[in-house]
Formats: C-alpha cells, sequence, structure tokens
C-alpha cells in the first residue's frame, strides 16, 4: 500500500511522436490532441500512475512512458496527460489498499514520483498491471468508483 510521500501533481506537456509502422491504434492524429484526467469518486485518497506510448523519450527503453504518483482526493480530479495518441494505460491505489490494476500491460514503478519509461527498472520497483483506457474524447475523463 502507499503511504504519504512526494507526488506528481504538476500536468505533462503535449507528447508528440513520430510513428512509422506502429500499430494503427497508436497512430496520433496530427491535428488533435488529447487530455487525460482522472477524478477520485472512491471515498479515500487515491494515487494514480499511467503509461503511454512515447517512442521519441522511450525508444530504446520500450517506448512507452511512464509517470506517477498523482494524489487525488475523494471529489477531486487531476489532469494527468496531454498526448496525441489514444490509447494509455493507468494503475490507481486506495489509501485502504484497494486497487485498479489490469494484466494487458505492466511497468516498474518506485514509491515515489517518478517519470520514466518501461524498461527502466530501479532496485526496490514494484511490478504494476495497468489498465488499458481508451481516450475516447478529445478531453476525458476516468471515473474512480468502488
Amino acid at each position: 500500500m502507499l503511504s504519504e510521500r512526494p507526488v506528481v501533481n504538476a500536468s505533462p506537456g503535449l507528447v508528440r511522436t513520430p510513428y512509422d509502422n506502429e500499430p494503427s491504434e497508436l497512430e496520433p492524429s496530427l491535428q488533435s490532441s488529447f487530455q487525460l484526467h482522472f477524478r477520485n469518486s472512491y471515498g479515500l485518497r487515491i494515487w494514480v500512475c499511467i503509461s503511454f506510448y512515447d517512442p521519441v523519450n522511450c525508444g530504446a527503453l520500450g517506448q512507452w512512458e511512464t509517470r506517477g504518483w498523482w494524489t487525488i482526493d475523494h471529489g477531486q480530479s487531476a489532469y494527468v496527460l496531454n498526448t496525441t495518441h489514444r490509447q494509455a494505460y493507468y494503475y490507481a491505489e486506495a489509501s485502504n489498499g484497494a486497487f485498479w490494476a489490469g494484466s494487458t500491460h505492466a511497468i516498474y514503478a518506485p514509491q515515489t514520483a517518478f517519470n520514466s519509461c518501461l524498461w527502466n527498472q530501479r532496485i526496490g520497483d514494484r511490478y504494476l498491471g495497468m489498465r488499458p483506457v481508451n481516450i475516447s474524447s478529445d478531453v476525458y475523463t476516468v471515473n474512480l468508483t468502488p
């Protein structure tokens, strides 16, 4: 379970990437950018980390950038990503140990704030299975509920 620690709360900038021979679901729309937000409707404090396609910054390290942890209190929202790609992944964990995870994508994440790449594991990192999110509108919010 996560505890109080330094967190990432700044909204990241736009990630623009080239897309030679990439799978179609990762091809960016060059005219559009998409925002990803998270809302805490769970009740207790939640921490969120994300992974998103970024071959420019993470080409040799798995092509997916990873960032965390945003702290989101009940009823609050966090703006976490502005990207040209509609596919991303997330892992969230509540202060009581409840979590939102998946099995289609996984990262190594430290307990403290981080901005890294998929294949950049550090000693002590946790292995986290992540849930996919399809950013289906220009501004998309994942509502974390019980």
